[in-house]
């Protein structure tokens, strides 16, 4: 992975904690309620509870997002 990268996510999320709740990870990968539940339920991102609250570390959020470019990059030199 290049330098620039490697800085660029981590100030990705810089205005969020570094342990997130399942609302601020729906705003940082701007997706809906139901597919964020299907990713923690199928642990694509991992979590804990606190309570009965989920949380959700950033750096997993960031290594999901890692994973997701990295598919993304093999599939197209399939092309």
């Amino acid at each position: 992975m290049f330098k620039f990268q490697i800085g660029y996510y981590q100030n990705l999320f810089r205005g969020y904690p570094d342990l997130v709740s399942t609302k601020d990870m729906m705003k940082m990968l701007g997706i809906g309620k139901t597919f964020a539940y299907d990713l923690l339920k199928n642990k694509e991102i991992k979590s804990f509870k606190i309570g009965r609250h989920i949380k959700i570390t950033k750096k997993e959020i960031v290594d999901y997002i890692r994973r997701k470019e990295s598919e993304r990059s093999i599939n197209e030199s399939k092309i």
